[in-house]
């Protein structure tokens, strides 16, 4: 053993590094603390991602014990504790490369929260020592190359800011990607700082602008019901990411942020207490105090300049350098009242007509909301339009289409491409140009309109099925879509209707398409819910009737892809024998690794497949390439009157939390003790793999498992209509019949005994795989790995505190043991002898195929779940 250690350390460190980055955090430091050589390569692992972020803290904390319960009932309850801030260590802020500011709060819901919320919260991490210790910090990170800041407090973006932009602060490299979520763009303004000149963007290669207002914060509009993250004593009850609702600190925000004396008060009386719990942190300051009086310009000025004015010079500044530019959701009016189309139109305006000769990825992604949306006779290949009213102001950006010749990644609201009038002659050969240019170098296509309240494109937002808004969308087709010839990905979100869907995934037809992505509120693929049999449920919900006779036929047609002399042909009558997945199959399925399909209003039901649900999914079949599928699931949590979605969320969290002692399931009276499965298989959030023994057996484990004294409940089969509610028969594992318990089903009356039935995690990706894997390409799951199948749930929808949970199944498929063959082989003959029909309507002949299993699986995990919200981050496309 000590032969290998030494030949592992003999190894260059480059390639030590690139097997260490395998590791977790929890392993990395043990390798850290092994000897002096593994401390020196794993630190820069650990340290390479800082996360400044802060907590909540009931003061004082070595007399109360921190129980959440008394969150904002105690007053001495501080809600944005900056300790966990204050703490990091200087001495290896030269291994950090990427920083990340955040509040440990969720962030603001899209809908219900984002309008309202006024990021210009002065009462959070107020106090100057925070400031002073954070700019010592920024000055010995030297190797830092991205900034993150999402739902930051004002005072640290501030300082995160205007440090990391600052001319003099010491550097190895520069910042090359910013991105700001969720916080306040009232930044300093520009200066001139002993030579140097603030912001000093030297390098900046990336820049994302997301979910933020960037009208100015003294108007109206931002201050009208607008309250903020505080410290007071008011409560304000929250979404809390994860389907249910928390209690936090809010405070009603004045004109330019200002707060309540009292807040005030309070905010100043938690920061002492802070600082009198940590006393290293004075004589750091004490020692460094030289620094704050001898370099000039070390703070910031109290004197912002306002968010859309900061935005223009952030993209004046990296015109030389930039490669990517997302705008992501910048609202232009609040509470859905007022918005400020001259701040609105001067920056569009302004954006336009700067030029970035390194831009590669150009991302306007602004009409998921009506108030995000552009101006009004703004389009993005036609001259602007002046509408009637004078206060309506618009921009064309053909001009700097021209001008950017070299984009791969373009985003831009589908009705904003092309205007309904006809345009002069000189600006179609002008549009023409850039469109035989886009067809040779654009790889990713992004469009979006605003979602409708109403599933299905009948019930559209007037504004959005108006003619003009109509003849938009069309031209974008007819016009953009089908002169594409590279597109490899390709995401529609928002209310598009779905014949307009289907005909762009048609005029695609040239583009070698490997990923496709719909996001709507309705199911993309179509409706599995209903059909004429109950017309009642689909009359409840909106939805359209599907033809089950003519979809089925077109099923059962090979998907042929189109010739070289096809031609494409709008037609925007929805077909009664075309599906979408059978249109998509039939165009690319050739070269597709990635589908998503998201929208939850008719979507395939859990436990209980419908027949319309395998007709519309059964095209999959033909996708011998895909490697990762994603689709929405309806899970219902329906039980004795009553949605019972926040008893499924608790259980899930608690048994993911090892701080948790709740019970997997709760004893019947009327049963004897012994015959449950108390904590057995409690899931810790770890992926559980599957061993070559137990993926030859059915996806539900047949056999009782390691270390549990009694055997689990399998679920055996779902009974009753699936639009009332699943009723769940579970049974125990064959092999412990011979122990003396019943093997026969038996229904569960009880919600405890349910909850654990039906939604223990182990029996939600079973159930996954049950109904998936049957309907995918035997080739994409006998490859290495088979096909990950996330399956995506929305749960509290009928509080309105959706949120989406996933569970990550990877589904592949083995050869059947010679043992397994023979033993099926007998059981078909015997079912001969009998006169038995074979089951599921097998022949003999499928005895020497393959067999599918489950490989693994992870989760539920929420949006917000720590490594699934980092993997995001990290893995962003364009940043």
């Amino acid at each position: 053993m000590d032969k290998d250690l030494i030949k592992f350390k003999a190894l260059p460190d480059e390639l030590v590094h690139g097997i260490f980055e395998y590791l977790n955090d929890r392993e990395l430091a043990r390798v850290a603390l092994t000897c002096s050589w593994g401390y020196q390569r794993a630190m820069p692992l650990l340290w390479k991602d800082l996360e400044l972020k802060d907590k909540w803290t009931l003061h004082p904390k070595h007399l109360k014990p921190q129980i959440s319960a008394n969150r904002c009932r105690d007053e001495a309850c501080d809600e944005h504790d900056d300790t966990p801030v204050i703490k990091n260590k200087p001495h290896i802020a030269s291994l950090v490369h990427t920083v990340l500011h955040r509040c440990h709060l969720p962030t603001p819901s899209i809908y219900q929260e984002l309008p309202k919320i006024s990021f210009k919260s002065k009462v959070l991490s107020t106090d100057v020592r925070t400031r002073k210790l954070l700019m010592l910090a920024m000055w010995n990170l030297t190797n830092v190359h991205t900034l993150r800041i999402v739902y930051g407090h004002y005072n640290l973006t501030h300082v995160l800011v205007w440090g990391f932009l600052h001319p003099h602060r010491p550097r190895n490299i520069p910042l090359r990607r910013l991105w700001l979520e969720n916080c306040s763009l009232a930044m300093p303004r520009p200066t001139k700082i002993d030579g140097g000149h603030w912001p000093d963007l030297t390098g900046m290669e990336s820049l994302r602008v997301r979910r933020l207002t960037i009208v100015d914060d003294k108007t109206r509009g931002v201050l009208h019901d607008a309250i903020a993250p505080s410290r007071g004593k008011k409560c304000t009850t929250m979404q809390d990411g994860v389907g249910g609702e928390y209690r936090t600190y809010t405070t009603p925000i004045g004109r330019d942020g200002e707060v309540s004396l009292e807040t005030l008060k309070k905010a100043i009386f938690c920061e002492n207490l802070i600082y009198k719990e940590m006393p290293e942190a004075e004589k750091v300051l004490k020692k460094q105090e030289i620094l704050f009086y001898t370099t000039e310009g070390v703070f910031p000025s109290h004197d912002p300049a306002p968010p859309v004015n900061f935005l223009r010079y952030l993209l004046w500044d990296t015109t030389q350098t930039l490669t990517s530019l997302n705008l992501d959701m910048l609202l232009t009016f609040s509470c859905h009242q007022e918005r400020d189309e001259s701040d609105t139109h001067d920056l569009l305006n302004h954006l336009s007509a700067l030029r970035f000769p390194h831009l590669r990825a150009f991302q306007m992604r602004n009409a998921a909301t009506p108030w995000s949306s552009l101006p009004k006779g703004t389009y993005l290949l036609d001259a602007r339009e002046f509408a009637s009213d004078f206060r309506t102001l618009s921009t064309s950006f053909l001009e700097f289409m021209e001008a950017h010749d070299k984009l791969q990644c373009l985003a831009w609201p589908m009705d904003r491409f092309f205007s309904q009038h006809s345009q002069h002659k000189a600006i179609v050969e002008r549009r023409e140009r850039v469109l035989d240019n886009l067809s040779r170098t654009l790889t990713e296509l992004r469009i979006d309109i605003s979602f409708s309240e109403d599933p299905m494109d009948e019930g559209m937002a007037a504004f959005q099925s108006s003619v003009g808004a109509i003849a938009r969308r069309r031209r974008f087709i007819s016009w953009f879509a089908s002169r594409m010839k590279k597109v490899e990905v390709v995401k529609m979100e928002g209310a598009i209707p779905r014949a307009e869907r289907r005909e762009i995934i048609r005029a695609l037809h040239a583009s070698p398409l490997k990923k496709i992505v719909m996001i709507g509120t309705a199911y993309p693929l179509g409706n599995t819910w209903a059909n004429s049999d109950n017309q009642t449920e689909a009359d409840i919900w909106g939805l359209h009737f599907e033809d089950e006779k003519a979809i089925s036929a077109t099923n059962k047609e090979p998907s042929t892809y189109p010739g070289p002399d096809f031609e494409f042909n709008p037609s925007f009558d929805w077909p009664n024998s075309c599906s979408m997945a059978h249109t998509i199959a039939s165009f690319h399925s050739q070269t597709i690794t990635e589908l998503k399909f998201c929208g939850y209003t008719g979507a395939p039901i859990l436990f209980t497949p419908t027949p319309p649900a395998k007709m519309l999914l059964e095209p999959l079949r033909h996708f011998h390439a895909l490697e990762r599928l994603t689709m929405s699931f309806w899970l219902d949590t329906y039980f004795e009157g009553d949605h019972r979605d926040l008893e499924v969320i608790s259980y899930w969290l608690n048994m993911r939390s090892p701080q948790s002692t709740a019970l997997a399931v709760a004893p019947d009276a009327n049963k004897p003790i012994d015959t449950y499965d108390f904590c057995s298989n409690i899931f810790d959030g770890s992926p559980r793999y599957l061993t070559d023994s137990e993926a030859e057996d059915d996806y539900i484990p047949n056999k009782v498992p390691r270390r549990t004294r009694h055997p689990d409940h399998v679920l055996n089969a779902i009974t009753v209509d699936p639009l009332t509610g699943p009723e769940p028969l579970v049974g125990i594992p064959i092999t412990c019949v011979h122990r003396g318990f019943n093997a026969k089903p038996v229904p569960l009356s009880k919600w405890p005994d349910r909850l654990h039935a039906l939604y223990l995690p182990r029996h939600l990706a079973e159930a996954v795989a049950r109904q998936i894997a049957p309907l995918l390409s035997d080739t994409a799951k006998r490859k290495a790995g088979g096909v990950l199948v996330r399956a995506s749930f929305c749960l509290g929808a009928q509080a309105g505190l959706g949120a989406v949970w996933d569970v990550d199944v990877r589904i592949g498929a083995k050869p059947r043991s010679s043992m397994r063959i023979r033993r099926e082989k007998r059981q078909w003959d015997r079912r001969e002898l009998n006169g038995r029909p074979h089951p599921k309507g097998k022949e003999k002949r499928h005895v020497d195929q393959w067999f599918d299993v489950l490989l693994d699986w992870d989760g539920p995990r929420e949006e917000a779940e720590r490594s699934r919200w980092w993997g995001k981050m990290k893995e962003r496309r364009w940043f």
